[in-house]
């Protein structure tokens, strides 16, 4: 017999950017945006679908203590600040979103119980209108942003204050391993030769006074920030292609370790958590700038591309709980959304794939004159297609159609 779901274990603790409040109720709607026409003497209108409609978040929400009207001074001017931040419900997790309005209640007769009708919108773009080259800056801005968020969080979230030093070590040795990572990736891979000198000398100094960084807060800070550079100007100096795959394997398999029950155990196990979180995030930014950058031959490979890029950011932001890491996931958020919408608009000039088919054999070169007036598209075939012999293509074939 399957076990019931203990579902208070599995629920997100709610919050708007990092205020903590409790939820009675919450609605989310959104839908279509569909246009009706109607015509004269035609008796079937013609509906035009032409987006998503936005999506906006009802809550009822609470706070509920003795301290209730310092909370909810907390909650209100959290909500009167302004601008895009996380907000978190029970069953859908971090959301990028807008305050667009809330109420405030209180009772006579509920000392201590607060009330709040709250209301938000998901995030949408960043802007109203893009060129396809300004929505990449804004992946590239997003992970600047991202390695700020990353190092703030890892330097708040690793336990070293009076702590035995296999603890501390634990963090330190996550760290080494993400530099022994990257220096695979830059030794394995063609690197530019300058840039792959100063990125080993880098890695070098990082890996000779890593101990001293964790005594301090700022050290901590230094020694992810710098981990995470390494990796994206490692990024910069690779092909974009073998970027992609080398970053992918590191982002998809940097997986947390598993937590032991108590103690300074767990305490060292959860540091070497934060640590390879690091290592992940370092990986996912780099991989991203290197999608953003790659050419793409036809729609399959950018809409495999995007694909890619949301699933991987969600295996990220699926393991990205708890206020500390708020601002990891808007930034996560927002490089995620950047870079499937780069991906949208860029593959609207990319040409589809068609399949071709013919009754007998013919070579490459006929087909790349037939189909595009140019024989020297010839080798295109050959290799979209893995043919063995140019002059033989198989009788059925992929092409891109112009």
């Amino acid at each position: 017999m399957a076990e019931c779901r203990d579902w208070q274990s599995t629920l997100f603790p709610a919050s708007w950017n990092g205020v903590p409040f409790f939820v009675a109720r919450d609605d989310d709607s959104g839908g279509r945006r569909v246009i009706v026409h109607e015509f004269v003497h035609r008796d079937d209108p013609f509906d035009e679908d032409i987006g998503e409609a936005p999506q906006y978040f009802d809550v009822d929400a609470y706070v509920a203590s003795d301290a209730a009207d310092a909370e909810a001074n907390s909650l209100t001017a959290a909500m009167r600040a302004g601008g895009r931040g996380v907000l978190v419900l029970p069953t859908h997790g971090p959301i990028r979103a807008r305050c667009i309005t809330f109420r405030r209640t209180s009772e006579r007769d509920r000392a201590g119980f607060i009330a709040f009708s709250l209301r938000y919108v998901r995030v949408g773009a960043n802007s109203a209108l893009a060129s396809v080259l300004s929505v990449a800056n804004l992946v590239y801005a997003g992970a600047d942003r991202l390695g700020a968020a990353m190092a703030e969080a890892f330097a708040a979230g690793v336990a070293v204050t009076a702590r035995p030093d296999y603890v501390v070590d634990a963090a330190v040795s996550g760290i080494r391993d993400g530099i022994a990572v990257f220096e695979e990736i830059r030794k394995t891979n063609a690197v530019d030769a300058e840039a792959s000198a100063a990125i080993g000398l880098r890695a070098l100094e990082l890996g000779d006074g890593l101990s001293g960084m964790f005594a301090t807060d700022e050290g901590r800070r230094d020694a992810a920030g710098e981990l995470y550079a390494i990796a994206r100007d490692l990024g910069d100096a690779m092909d974009p292609a073998a970027a992609v795959g080398a970053f992918s394997e590191i982002a998809d398999y940097a997986v947390p370790v598993e937590m032991p029950a108590t103690g300074t155990t767990a305490e060292a196990a959860a540091n070497k958590a934060e640590a390879l979180r690091v290592v992940r995030l370092a990986a996912l930014a780099t991989y991203i700038e290197a999608i953003v950058r790659a050419s793409y031959p036809s729609r399959r490979e950018a809409v495999t591309a995007r694909a890619d890029v949301v699933e991987r950011c969600d295996f990220e932001l699926e393991r990205s709980t708890g206020a500390r890491l708020n601002d990891v996931v808007g930034a996560i958020t927002d490089m995620r959304g950047n870079a499937a919408d780069y991906l949208s608009r860029l593959m609207v000039d990319l040409a589809p794939i068609v399949t071709v088919s013919a009754n007998v054999p013919l070579p490459s070169l006929w087909w790349a004159y037939r189909l595009y007036g140019d024989p020297t598209r010839a080798g295109e075939l050959v290799a979209r297609n893995h043919v063995v012999h140019p002059s033989f293509m198989p009788r059925e074939f992929e092409a891109l159609a112009s």
